[in-house]
């Protein structure tokens, strides 16, 4: 995963001449309980990742996000103009 975060950070930079560029990952697990008149009524679970991209840009902020740690997804990304 983290040579994937550096390409992506590579491609950012080489793409928009970045002064500064940073990404980050973050991987949740949660579980939802409903809870109806001190009873349990339904039990979830589900999990959130996702990777955001900052770069500073001839004096100005960028930023993306994507929902996936998919490298073809995490690329297509960040060379959007």
């Amino acid at each position: 995963m983290d040579d994937t975060l550096e390409k992506i950070t590579d491609i950012a930079i080489q793409k928009f001449s970045a002064q500064y560029s940073e990404v980050r990952a973050q991987k949740l697990t949660k579980t939802f309980l409903t809870v109806k008149e001190g009873r349990v009524e339904a039990a979830k679970q589900g999990i959130e990742k996702g990777v955001a991209l900052r770069v500073l840009v001839k004096g100005a902020w960028g930023f993306s996000s994507v929902g996936s740690f998919d490298y073809l997804d995490l690329k297509k990304q960040s060379a959007k103009e």
